[in-house]
């Protein structure tokens, strides 16, 4: 059987056949596939880095959230810690005053009604004292101690049982339920002395607190 090249020799085209309609049209879809492999991964990575940052923004975020809120607690703290020392402070004030209250009413009401108190006052010395170390009893450690002695000076007049009004008196708050259990002993000691041209006897009476009251 002859053929004729209706073309002009431009070539008789090849019978088209269904596999080599496959072949042509993989071939033409490839570079179109391959451009969506990428844009998917180009997408994807994009996608994957914009959640990333949005991640970290959140992080960022609360970290400098919580850092806020541990610096406010911080505060807090501190400020907690300043009034609880505050408050130790007032109630060991509160009751330091409320226990000389106690005791100056006590002298107040045992004067001697012929005797005139003409100075009060509490001097304040430390002391080194052994305790046992917290956990290990065996040790001894030195220690500051206050120790407190409330100082006061009586008058009378010579013509007067001055002497035993004062042993009376400091008998009295010797054994007073105010200061049995708080104090060390009461000394007494006496002075002669003029004033506006009558005489006079001094007594200086000291009341030696126990170390820590």
């Amino acid at each position: 059987m002859f053929k004729i090249d209706l073309l002009e020799e431009q070539g008789i085209p090849v019978r088209s056949t269904a596999a080599g309609l496959a072949v042509a049209a993989t071939a033409s879809a490839l570079p179109v596939i391959i451009l969506i492999i990428i844009v998917s991964f180009f997408m994807t990575n994009s996608v994957n880095i914009s959640l990333a940052e949005q991640g970290l923004a959140r992080f960022t975020s609360m970290k400098e959230h919580l850092s806020d809120e541990m610096s406010t607690a911080k505060s807090i703290e501190q400020g907690k810690s300043k009034i609880n020392n505050s408050l130790d402070e007032v109630s060991s004030s509160f009751y330091r005053h409320s226990q000389w209250t106690g005791i100056l009413m006590m002298i107040a009401e045992n004067m001697p009604e012929a005797m005139l108190l003409t100075e009060l006052q509490v001097k304040q010395n430390v002391i080194r004292k052994p305790v046992p170390k917290k956990g290990n009893p065996e040790e001894m450690l030195q220690i500051s101690v206050p120790v407190r002695t409330l100082r006061m000076k009586v008058s009378g007049s010579s013509g007067y049982d001055c002497a035993k009004a004062v042993k009376d008196f400091r008998d009295r708050l010797r054994y007073s339920d105010v200061l049995k259990d708080k104090i060390v002993d009461v000394r007494v000691s006496q002075e002669a002395g003029t004033t506006e041209n009558h005489d006079k006897v001094y007594y200086e009476i000291e009341c030696e607190f126990k170390p820590g009251l």
